[in-house]
């Protein structure tokens, strides 16, 4: 394990992540409703992750070698830098995980000592950490209300966007078109400025 470190005024995209039959109604990524959610931030424990009360948490399960990871990483690192994102009210989370062959400790560890620092994303914002587990076991991890933590995942980047109070307000793939890429950007901007009326988790 390595450490480093109520409304939106308007959503401008929808996510339909098309799983099961036509007639399952479509779930939206991005969730804007100031209410306790099944998955929220204080189930991310369980990954040796300590979130940051207070804050928008934006976790990405990544793999070092991927070129869109580290191009959202890049894009996160510049929202960062010209202060569109700050550090006041963003955290990082970025979790790895084991896959034969292509991420392994060593390519994590190596990630962190060369690569992290030059994407520009600010150590004190960032928490990461390398889970010693496969795709399968993860995917099967569950919050303390019994629903899936990384409902629908299936490819990296995976995001999860928690609002300063603890909710779920996104979860999903965000990189499918660079529309969807920006307007998730836009979002976590936008979840700095909103507070809800309940005690942050």
């Amino acid at each position: 394990m390595v450490y480093i470190g109520c409304r939106v005024a308007k959503i401008l995209g929808i996510v339909v992540l098309a799983v099961g039959c036509a007639s399952k109604p479509p779930k939206p990524a991005f969730n804007n409703d100031c209410d306790r959610t099944p998955v929220v931030r204080e189930d991310l424990n369980q990954f040796n992750v300590t979130p940051a009360p207070n804050k928008v948490t934006v976790l990405r399960i990544f793999r070092s070698t991927s070129p869109y990871c580290r191009e959202d990483l890049m894009r996160i690192g510049m929202l960062f830098k010209n202060g569109t994102w700050s550090t006041e009210h963003v955290q990082l989370v970025l979790i790895a995980y084991k896959k034969e062959g292509i991420e392994n400790r060593q390519t994590f560890d190596k990630f962190v000592r060369q690569d992290l620092v030059s994407l520009g994303i600010p150590l004190e914002a960032t928490q990461i950490v390398f889970l010693d587990k496969s795709y399968p076991t993860l995917a099967q991890s569950k919050s303390k209300s019994g629903e899936p933590v990384f409902a629908e995942w299936k490819a990296v980047p995976y995001g999860l966007v928690f609002a300063k109070d603890g909710r779920l307000a996104y979860s999903g793939h965000f990189t499918a078109s660079p529309a969807l890429q920006d307007n998730h950007y836009k979002f976590v901007t936008e979840l700095q400025t909103v507070t809800c009326g309940q005690n942050p988790r």
